[in-house]
């Protein structure tokens, strides 16, 4: 099943985000150097892995699209490109999840701010080391969706739509920052009541909440990136979406807070609300009830069924347009690799690649289906291609 294909590849990302919220925090108490020395020579090692095993790669034999024939139909007649995937439509679709990637970016930035004035727990644990909750719960919530939720759907043939996880995945990111307002209640509550902290775990469903939605928003855009984008267009496609995983969200949640930055001030005008005195001055949960609004719109906008239809429709004239022609399927060169060459040697040159096989035989099989018009005006639906009998000895 792609979609658990999807959920799991997102899984493995946030492993490292585990790994590296745990080991290099503990390192660079130790020291900096080595903390920073750590994640280069992993990635250096994966460069290396990467290079040394091209020899083993399957290299891809560029494709034109259309013949030349096709290419001539194709400008007299425009209407032979309207099914066609284009990278405008997926660019939209990956716009979609851009609210529910504005509550994402809230992790390391209000959520932050809110947890600098909450107590430790354990004296140890702050706020900043809650960002490991969400990438837990990705792994958490990803496990039981690949395993268990898309398998059970896919066994009763229902196909959650594209939309639907969006919305989900929004609804979720919405829940997270409606839990930020109630904690916000809580903070100043207990401050006028006592003057006390409350404590930093408070925070720990919010961040629980956001890992739940990326499993169903941000896996979904990296599905529908790849899938739902033409041939030529994935590698682009793909990487508009981080854009809007990671680059659009950002831009707007900074903008966001420099137009309400007042709300970030004590009753002195100072912009230092780290002391719970000052922080109850300020007024963030403002800030949060305008980011509820903004997710909320990303809920109600992916449930409209116009939006629904439209995507349903993008994904089907994609999947048409791979199973229906050849050429969006790259073919691999038989005699790319070492082991394909000798292959080739072995079996007299002949085609070795299960796949190509695969698309020899069903043309050979469509080829056979063609009427042949013969001289004596007779219409014979027969192969083609008669396979030439050999002489008896």
């Amino acid at each position: 099943m792609i979609e658990s294909f999807y959920v799991r590849f997102y899984m493995v990302i946030n492993v490292g985000a585990v790994a590296g919220c745990v080991v290099i925090p503990l390192v660079a108490r130790s020291s900096i150097t080595i903390a920073y020395t750590i994640p280069f020579v992993l990635l250096l090692i994966s460069v290396i892995g990467f290079v040394a095993g091209s020899s083993r790669y399957v290299d891809v034999v560029p494709q034109h699209e259309f013949g030349m024939g096709d290419m001539q139909v194709a400008e007299g007649n425009g209407e032979n490109n309207v099914d066609k995937p284009n990278f405008s439509d997926v660019a939209k679709i990956c716009m979609l999840v851009v609210p529910f990637n504005i509550a994402y970016s809230q992790c390391p930035t209000t959520f932050m701010v809110q947890g600098a004035v909450m107590k430790p727990l354990f004296g140890v644990i702050e706020a900043p080391n809650l960002d490991i909750i969400d990438s837990i719960s990705v792994l958490f919530f990803g496990y039981l969706v690949s395993t268990f939720f898309y398998p059970y759907l896919a066994r009763r043939n229902i196909k959650l739509a594209t939309g639907y996880k969006f919305a989900l995945g929004s609804a979720l990111g919405a829940s997270a920052i409606l839990w930020s307002l109630v904690v916000e209640n809580m903070i100043h509550s207990e401050y006028a009541k006592s003057g006390n902290q409350i404590n930093v775990m408070w925070q720990a469903p919010s961040y629980l909440l956001i890992g739940a939605g990326e499993i169903f928003s941000i896996s979904t855009a990296y599905e529908v990136a790849f899938t739902a984008s033409p041939p030529n267009k994935k590698a682009f496609a793909c990487a508009f979406n981080l854009f809007c995983i990671g680059g659009i969200p950002n831009m707007l949640s900074l903008g966001l807070y420099r137009m309400c930055d007042q709300w970030f001030h004590n009753d002195k005008g100072s912009g230092n609300i780290h002391l719970i005195r000052d922080y109850s001055e300020a007024h963030v949960a403002n800030y949060f009830v305008v980011l509820l609004g903004i997710v909320v719109l990303g809920v109600l906008v992916n449930l409209l069924n116009p939006v629904r239809n439209w995507i349903a429709s993008v994904e089907r004239k994609a999947a048409d347009a791979s199973s229906g022609s050849v050429a969006n399927t790259p073919k691999p060169t038989p005699t790319s690799t070492p082991r394909s060459k000798k292959l080739a040697k072995r079996n007299d040159g002949k085609e070795t690649d299960p796949l190509l096989k695969a698309l020899d035989h069903k043309k050979y099989m469509e080829d056979a289906k063609k009427p042949q018009i013969y001289r004596m005006n007779t219409l014979k639906a027969e192969f083609a291609k008669k396979p030439k009998r050999k002489g008896r000895a």
